[in-house]
């Protein structure tokens, strides 16, 4: 998986903004503390704006604030908000040279599709708070708890061929039923 720049920059100004529960921030000012440029910097906070992550003000006492306090963001809706889903449902679409890809069947959709499910799961599941909670508990010097649960999931075998076949037939199933409302 690659994560863009403006996909780890944006989460970086988010949590600037998490740590500051007092007000709001200045594009400049989180630019400073991020090393970003201003320009790089507005152009983030555009996308997050347009997204409802954060709002903005003018003026003396305006800048740059979340609309929601950090525990009720999620890094899903972070990401989604900077650079779109991080899978398409249509993705193999784009190599499709024959009839077997575009089946359900597809081997290497499934996998995807378990990538994806895995992925989002854990995205969805992890808010701003989590995240400057895992930070602070690292800056004290102690294993921060993401850190542990991000150990213990990688020793746990993954879903196998069943959790292929279960997250392919789910799939299936959402796509039957879009096809018969339409």
């Amino acid at each position: 998986m690659k994560v863009s720049p403006i996909e780890e920059y944006g989460l970086r100004c988010l949590l600037s903004l998490s740590r500051n529960r007092e007000g709001a921030w200045s594009i400049e000012a989180i630019a400073q503390r991020e090393g970003l440029s201003k320009a790089y910097v507005a152009k983030i906070i555009m996308l997050l704006r347009k997204s409802g992550l954060v709002q903005s003000a003018r003026g003396r006492f305006g800048g740059v604030s979340l609309t929601r306090s950090p525990g009720e963001i999620t890094v899903a809706q972070a990401l989604q908000a900077l650079n779109g889903p991080l899978y398409r449902a249509t993705a193999c679409d784009d190599f499709a040279q024959g009839d077997l890809c575009e089946k359900s069947y597809c081997s290497i959709r499934g996998m995807w599709q378990e990538i994806a499910l895995s992925v989002n799961n854990v995205l969805e599941n992890k808010t701003l708070e989590d995240l400057l909670h895992c930070e602070s508990n690292h800056v004290e010097g102690n294993q921060p708890p993401c850190f542990a649960e991000a150990q213990k999931a990688a020793r746990e075998p993954s879903m196998g061929l069943d959790g292929v076949s279960r997250i392919t037939a789910e799939t299936d199933a959402i796509q039957t039923d879009a096809t018969q409302t339409e």
